[in-house]
């Protein structure tokens, strides 16, 4: 069995691991994609979001799949929809609903933010980063 206070250390150690890891990459990645995309880290993440292949989402859900808050989530899409990387239009399952769309341009800035990120994975352990995707969700999924 566990000591409570080991475990309690050891998730004290892991939550600044993460918090560390995270404001470095966000940093190290951002700049990158500044520089080969044009596009801020927050755009490519909210192109990421809408890019994937399920229905396409409005402000709501990005905002709950993006753990941000609804106008956050508005200041990124009407910059998205600026920068002509989205547009917003009405929903195919209801006509008062609008969701956001990837333009062509968007999908351009998804693909070249993709291959800064594979760079960056390039020397990443398989077996390392799945074992850390597996704790984090886990800990994000315990304490949702």
């Amino acid at each position: 069995m566990t000591d409570p206070q080991d475990a309690s250390a050891q998730l004290l150690e892991l939550w600044l691991a993460a918090r560390t890891t995270v404001a470095t990459l966000e940093r190290a990645i951002g700049e990158r994609i500044q520089a080969d995309c044009q596009a801020s880290l927050a755009s490519y993440t909210l192109l990421c979001t809408l890019s994937s292949p399920n229905d396409p989402l409005n402000q709501q859900a990005i905002a709950a799949v993006l753990g941000l808050n609804k106008s956050s989530v508005s200041r990124q899409v009407e910059a998205a929809v600026k920068d002509g990387y989205a547009t917003v239009e009405v929903s195919p399952l209801s006509r008062r609903e609008k969701t956001v769309v990837v333009t062509p341009r968007g999908s351009a800035v998804v693909d070249a933010g993709n291959r800064v990120l594979a760079e960056f994975a390039s020397d990443l352990d398989p077996d390392d980063a799945e074992q850390a995707i597996r704790l984090l969700t886990a800990l994000s999924a315990r304490n949702s």
